[in-house]
């Protein structure tokens, strides 16, 4: 008869207060991101406590991000480009850890009117969309024929427009992005 035996041991070491002494552990990983063309993402990690310092370092598809060394990550003013995979090692004295992947997604915001009315100094109006764009508002007495009336920056997602002539006559209006 044969006797087979299995025998496992660990070991782990301590650092002077008794932690266990190794790799980073994350305890919180990044999370998917969704945000509008020109808005904001932010990825983030937790990690257990170990020995310190720690030691970050975010990439994106892959790639290390340049500055990108702290446990946050903020994306401003998102843009198609950074759709992608993000991830970050974490390290310690004892070695690494990478984060599992989070994914941005980063959707368009279409612009449309959320106000529109009649002031004392014409009509008035309010288009929504794309953040830090020029919107045109145009004006049509055909519906064929468009002519732009004001181009306005639209840093924040939203531009107000007042038309004076707006009081004269029938008037279409449509908003476009440049």
């Amino acid at each position: 008869m044969l006797a087979v035996g299995l025998a496992l041991s660990w070991v782990l070491s301590f650092d002077s207060h008794g932690q266990v002494a190794g790799p980073p552990l994350i305890v919180t990983q990044p999370v998917d991101q969704t945000a509008p063309s020109g808005g904001v993402a932010a990825f983030t990690v937790v990690v257990a406590p170990s020995q310190t310092p720690l030691g970050y370092q975010w990439r994106f598809n892959g790639t290390n991000i340049s500055g990108a060394t702290d446990g946050a990550y903020t994306i401003s003013n998102v843009q198609y480009t950074n759709e992608g995979t993000y991830n970050v090692r974490v390290s310690n004295a004892a070695g690494s850890t990478n984060s599992s992947n989070a994914r941005l997604t980063v959707i368009n915001t279409p612009l449309h009117f959320v106000s529109a009315g009649w002031a004392t100094n014409g009509f008035k109006t309010r288009l929504e969309g794309p953040v830090a764009s020029q919107y045109v508002l145009l004006t049509s007495t055909n519906l064929r024929d468009w002519i732009p009336i004001a181009t306005n920056a639209a840093t924040t997602g939203s531009a107000d427009f007042i038309d004076p002539r707006g009081t004269n006559g029938m008037r279409f209006y449509r908003g476009k992005v440049q």
